[in-house]
């Protein structure tokens, strides 16, 4: 009897010993898999989180560009308008110069006018003076 007890007792604690060892092997299979999501979950985060980041690279790329491209096109715009105001000024000046050049010439030619009609008014009374001493010759030679 006692014997047939203690194989009993025997294959019982086997049994118990079993269950309890599936049940821990159990334990160990579920912490091993949550640990596994765990893992899972962190690297998808870190991955949006490196997509984020990517994406505000690229937006940040793009409003660099568009800045850098409207700033280009004012550095142009100014430019441009400092080269027409350059050649505005050249031009104002050019012509200033050349006006300036037509009064000279009209000043001169004037002058040279006035001078010709005062040699031609000396000649004009030279002659009147030497036909009126011709004619007062003339005129004592026959008296």
């Amino acid at each position: 009897p006692q014997n047939g007890h203690t194989l009993l007792d025997t294959a019982t604690q086997q049994q118990r010993r079993k269950e309890k060892e599936q049940e821990e092997k159990r334990k160990q299979e579920d912490q091993w898999r949550q640990q596994q999501q765990r893992e899972q979950e962190k690297q998808q985060h870190l991955l949006e989180e490196q997509q984020r980041y990517q994406l505000e690279q690229l937006r940040l790329q793009r409003e660099r560009e568009v800045y850098e491209r409207q700033q280009k096109e004012r550095e142009e715009q100014a430019f441009e308008q400092i080269q027409y105001e350059t050649e505005q000024r050249e031009r104002e000046e050019r012509l200033n110069h050349e006006r300036h050049q037509e009064q000279q010439r009209l000043q001169e030619l004037q002058e040279q006018q006035r001078l010709q009609q005062e040699q031609q008014r000396m000649q004009l009374m030279q002659r009147q003076q030497q036909q009126a001493q011709q004619a007062q010759q003339q005129q004592q030679q026959q008296e």
